[in-house]
């Protein structure tokens, strides 16, 4: 039985930048041994843990009581790990739409088969910079240029304050980015939602932020698969689909069950922050799982990342998107 490679791309854990503690070792996911069936399935993450990967994380005890036997691997970017699924040594993953809509129109062999979230970030900015005209000149971190910080950033000036021109430069990581804030080395920066709650939380008299940015129109991560995976393993993706269903509907239907996990598993933050930010990601319908295949949806999400960088072969829904495992979710 091929290996299962689910990679999670994360808005970044700041523990280490704002509680001086490093992240866990390990995956809270991982698991050894193969199971009865011979079925293992290998979660990758990007990053460590974030809320964003709360219904995943019930969606892998799902998969356990199955008889799936879950391991953990990581990757150091979304670049790396959309490689790594176009050349079938990872089957499926999770990162930028963006990331990979880019490597399908550059010919990667490519499709996504579950939308799972929408933007979480807020542009987070020294209290004295308080509309988007005043980043002009100013030093503008971004994750990415083709990733969602990059093109969200580049859709919200060009919209609310087109003349203005802040020095953008690309310093990867929330909690690098929240670091480089504190530092004085960065002016203004898309964080994910936990980590601005964490900054301001500390600093409220030294940052702020700026209202109006994001689209929540589109969205930010796919569940996506290299399409040898998807053709050869449909049980197995299927699976997947299902148990990630499993996950999110137990979010929405007991929300402290999937508070106290996001603080079982974030210790070293303040379990009142993560608190908040689930109820924010269950509110702000930021998990969209069933949303985020509408070809409405879809075709937006293609709209704003050829901002950044127009494509060549990515023009529909169909060039991106295998719906055939949302049967068993839509029915």
């Amino acid at each position: 039985m091929r290996k299962l490679l689910f990679v999670v791309s994360t808005a970044v854990l700041v523990a280490a930048t704002l509680a001086g503690c490093s992240s866990p070792d390990s995956s809270p996911t991982s698991g050894s041994g193969d199971s009865p069936e011979g079925k293992t399935l290998t979660l990758a993450h990007e990053s460590p843990w974030n809320i964003e990967g709360t219904p995943m994380e019930f969606a892998v005890e799902k998969l356990k009581e199955d008889g799936y036997n879950v391991e953990v691997t990581y990757f150091d970017t979304p670049e790396a790990l959309s490689q790594a699924v176009a050349s079938g040594e990872v089957d499926a993953g999770v990162t930028s739409a963006g990331t990979v809509f880019s490597a399908i129109d550059a010919g990667a062999p490519l499709k996504n088969f579950l939308g799972l979230s929408r933007p979480n970030y807020v542009m987070v900015a020294k209290k004295d910079l308080d509309t988007c005209e005043s980043l002009e000149g100013k030093r503008l971190a971004i994750h990415s240029q083709e990733g969602t910080t990059g093109t969200l950033t580049d859709k919200w000036l060009s919209e609310v304050c087109p003349d203005t021109k802040p020095d953008i430069f690309v310093l990867p990581g929330s909690e690098n980015r929240i670091a480089g804030l504190i530092a004085d080395q960065v002016d203004a920066s898309p964080v994910d939602v936990i980590s601005s709650m964490l900054l301001i939380d500390q600093y409220p008299d030294d940052f702020g932020l700026i209202d109006g940015y994001g689209d929540p129109d589109v969205m930010a991560d796919y569940l996506f698969g290299n399409t040898d995976f998807l053709a050869n393993e449909p049980e197995m993706a299927q699976d997947l689909v299902d148990a990630y269903m499993v996950g999110f509907d137990k979010v929405n239907s007991d929300p402290e069950a999937a508070e106290d996990l996001a603080v079982s598993l974030l210790p070293d933050l303040d379990p009142d922050i993560v608190r908040e930010a689930v109820k924010y990601w269950i509110d702000e319908g930021m998990w969209s799982p069933v949303d985020g295949m509408d070809d409405d949806v879809v075709q937006s999400t293609i709209d704003l990342y050829a901002l950044t960088t127009p494509y060549t072969n990515v023009k529909k829904p169909a060039d991106v998107i295998d719906d055939q495992f949302m049967n068993s979710v839509n029915g």
